[in-house]
């Protein structure tokens, strides 16, 4: 899954996220790498799946988005 934020030109922050790593495969998840941090808006995230159709992928990412005008 891969997610991009647009925000308005004059836009400052970060966002944050969390969630399984671009390479994460594992269909139990007991032993997924996780991706966690702080990224500018613009940033495009790509999180990894699990290999078991019947199973959900769950990632968060917050921010605050501050403008001028």
């Amino acid at each position: 899954m891969k997610t991009e934020w647009t925000v308005p030109a004059d836009a400052t922050g970060l966002k944050g996220v969390q969630g399984p790593g671009s390479a994460a495969t594992d269909s139990g998840a007991d032993n997924n790498s996780m991706r966690a941090g702080s990224h500018g808006f613009g940033t495009d995230v790509i999180y990894g799946r699990r290999n078991v159709s019947t199973n959900l992928l769950y990632a968060v990412e917050t921010g605050v988005v501050s403008t001028v005008t």
